[in-house]
């Protein structure tokens, strides 16, 4: 078994002074790299428990330096990551770890134990991430791991504030992952469970001797890893156990036809099809769920025909959906500068499709998208617009336009897997008239 390493590497871990940061520190720091232990805490004797942790490294002949800096706040999450600079000269890791709990229950909870959560959990992750992804923008590397929780993943009685924080950071996690791609920057969510300092009083004794901080450790030092290239994933693990949890949305229902009203009575009589999660998926981004369907009955949408297809032409069932997606119901998501809509084709294409077709997985899926797009230009249904792409970030869309946006990556994934389908890695098609 190859042993995952870390030397040049450079991690800033977050509330490292006890519990389940120390761990991820310490073992760090074993494989190599050089380690900002943050915390604010002190122990029973005052010390500071970032420069014990700190010490405790380079005692073990590891690289370390103590930050007593708090995440709450923009200018101490510029500080942590000054010291990261000053002692090591880089950033390529952040483990926002730092975290503190002020449980009630809801009708009791003061504003103080709202916003001390919020400030440390939420706000924390933004104070500290924001200055880490300029330094790995810089350098066109990172990797980012932030703490979530089951309690906001499925709730936990007297944890309101707690919880809130925990799924806001996931919503962070989705967003930066998506500005952060092109830079090789990978982000991902734990959401780890341990006895600790701060979880001192919450789990039975019997629980708490299954539950070690350490046990949390070997995926986040996974995720941490240059071998790492998984980005946007939520990990739950608890005393051995990992798994991969997810936000999800059913199939769904399509009801009316995007022009009549829809009367609460028909959500009703449809509502045991609407709740169910039965095939459900994740999506890489927001949209993606929109593309679900489809409506069993497209007759009276005021969608003008479906291109005609040769029969059983390959990418033909894609057409339609496309043809639909660009007129019917996805058009009424604009965005606010004009009739510019944004169709955010998912590269792994794992939404459900019916008919023959099935559901259209990865780069297979990518190259029919491709070969269907295409054919809809040369069929008249579509303008080319792809001279002189990919567009600069700031220049301003025509509208209306159909935005695909295929991550390199995975282009060349279909690439490989068929030869025959190339393009740039963005497509760009005007609806005529």
């Amino acid at each position: 078994m190859s042993k995952i390493g870390f030397e040049n590497r450079v991690a800033v871990v977050t509330g490292a002074g006890e519990g389940i940061g120390r761990d991820y520190a310490l073992d760090l720091a074993r494989r190599g790299a050089g380690v900002v232990v943050n915390d604010i805490g002190r122990d029973a004797e005052g010390k500071s428990t970032a420069e014990k942790v700190a010490e405790e490294i380079i005692s073990a002949g590891g690289r370390a330096s103590a930050s007593l800096d708090s995440v709450a706040t923009m200018a101490g999450g510029r500080k942590i990551m000054e010291t990261a600079m000053d002692h090591f000269g880089r950033v390529d890791i952040l483990i926002n770890n730092a975290g503190i709990l002020r449980d009630r229950t809801f009708m009791k909870m003061t504003e103080q134990e709202w916003d001390e959560v919020i400030a440390v959990h939420l706000k924390g992750a933004f104070c500290v991430t924001q200055p880490a992804v300029r330094i790995m923008k810089d350098n066109q590397y990172g990797r980012i791991v932030f703490t979530a929780s089951s309690s906001g993943l499925y709730g936990a009685f007297g944890q309101a504030n707690y919880g809130a924080a925990k799924m806001g950071v996931i919503g962070l996690m989705n967003s930066l992952k998506l500005e952060t791609a092109k830079y090789n920057i990978k982000v991902n969510a734990v959401a780890p469970n341990a006895a600790t300092a701060m979880t001192r009083g919450v789990f039975p004794e019997e629980v708490i001797r299954r539950i070690k901080p350490g046990f949390n450790t070997p995926l986040v030092t996974f995720l941490c890893s240059e071998e790492n290239t998984d980005s946007g994933m939520i990990f739950t693990m608890s005393a051995g156990w990992f798994a991969r949890s997810a936000v999800v949305s059913g199939k769904g229902v399509c009801i009316g036809d995007t022009q009549r009203e829809i009367p609460a009575e028909e959500v009703r009589d449809e509502f045991d099809r609407i709740k169910s999660l039965t095939s459900a998926l994740p999506f890489d981004s927001a949209g993606g769920h929109l593309q679900l369907g489809p409506a069993p009955d497209r007759g009276d949408r005021g969608i003008p025909p479906q291109p005609a297809a040769g029969k059983g032409s390959e990418g033909d069932h894609l057409i339609a959906f496309f043809h639909e997606a660009a007129h019917g119901r996805m058009a009424r998501h604009v965005a606010d500068e004009g009739d510019v809509f944004l169709f955010n084709v998912l590269v792994h294409l794992e939404f459900q499709r019916a008919g023959p077709a099935g559901a259209v997985q990865d780069a297979q899926g990518l190259c029919l998208f491709i070969k269907a797009m295409e054919k809809m230009v040369r069929r008249g249904h579509l303008r080319d617009q792809r001279d002189g792409l990919p567009l600069d970030d700031n220049e301003p869309f025509p509208a209306p336009l159909v935005k695909v946006d295929a991550v390199e990556k995975d282009v060349d994934k279909a690439h490989r897997v068929a030869p025959e389908c190339k393009n740039d890695g963005f497509f760009h098609f005007i609806l005529p008239g």
